[in-house]
């Protein structure tokens, strides 16, 4: 993947999609457990009901019964024999019985939400039917601001993560370029303020050395100009001197002193642009000077004289 940002987004939204997935089974296995045995209590209170209204007075109290609960629970209410004819009406409906062997029920058909329950003895089933549709996009708008607002969410944290490091990225080509002063400061204080921190250090110590070998090469162009221009009046010398071994000193010394001065421009380039040559150790002078002291014991002189 080229993109960073991208990679960060996918992961992250990835994330919240698993997370949201968990969340929607164990939401569905604790209103399994907990909301639907309540329904099922509700279902059953409402058979024994029912089968009380049958047993006092009749299809006709099983009647009012089931208008009473169609105008409180709303939908449809039905009492059906065990064959699934319904004890008000007489009309079959045993289209909306489970199938063989079930005691209850709670599925959808035609569009439509049905509840059964039957009886202990089998003789009785308990139907209620809702006869709202599914409504499958109610909960889009509620959708679309989760989704709108985690992939907000996702954006603002790779854009806070990447954003730092391509311009983290920049400084270090400007610098690559040659522009020695090219830094990224920051006041983060996580990895990617580290990391810029290590930058910064690291373009110091480079811009300290590649300084000083400028300067190097500066004082020596600058140094050398004489003594070469005088050893090279020296050789031509030479050539026309009677005493050729004077003329050679003379060239040696020149030679000489262009080396010594070669040598004491790089070491001070070396102690200015080297971090590790400008270390300082605290020593203890006091031991400095009685270590060799103790160890060569008085000189001669001074044992002569304190004779």
């Amino acid at each position: 993947m080229r993109s960073l940002y991208v990679g960060i987004l996918l992961a992250m939204v990835g994330t919240l999609s698993l997370s949201l997935v968990v969340f929607l089974a164990i939401s569905n296995q604790i209103e399994r457990m907990t909301v639907y045995r309540t329904f099922e209590r509700t279902d059953e209170l409402q058979l024994e009901e029912a089968r009380k209204a049958l047993d006092r007075g009749g299809p006709a109290a099983v009647s009012a019964y089931m208008e009473q609960a169609n105008r409180i629970f709303g939908g449809f209410h039905y009492l059906l024999d065990s064959a699934g004819v319904d004890v008000v009406s007489g009309q079959s409906r045993s289209s909306l019985i489970p199938g063989a062997g079930a005691v209850e029920g709670r599925d959808r058909r035609g569009g439509k939400l049905v509840i059964s329950r039957r009886t202990g003895d089998g003789a009785y089933w308990f139907i209620a039917v809702s006869p709202t549709q599914p409504r499958r996009w109610v909960f889009l708008p509620y959708y679309l601001l989760v989704i709108g607002a985690t992939g907000v969410l996702c954006w603002g944290a790779a854009v806070w993560v990447v954003s730092p490091i391509r311009n983290l990225t920049a400084a270090v080509e400007r610098f690559g370029r040659g522009e020695l002063t090219a830094r990224w400061q920051t006041r983060r204080r996580d990895e990617i303020g580290s990391l810029a921190r290590a930058f910064n250090d690291t373009a110091d110590r480079l811009q300290r050395l590649l300084t000083s070998e400028r300067r190097l090469l500066a004082d020596i162009s600058h140094e050398l100009r004489s003594p070469l221009a005088r050893l090279k009046f020296a050789v031509r010398l030479a050539r026309t001197c009677p005493d050729q071994g004077l003329a050679l000193d003379r060239i040696e010394r020149d030679v000489d002193r262009i080396a010594s001065m070669v040598s004491e421009l790089v070491e001070i380039t070396r102690a200015e642009g080297d971090p590790e040559a400008s270390k300082f150790e605290i020593v203890n002078l006091e031991q400095v000077i009685d270590d060799p002291a103790d160890a060569d014991g008085p000189s001669e002189g001074f044992r002569a004289g304190a004779a």
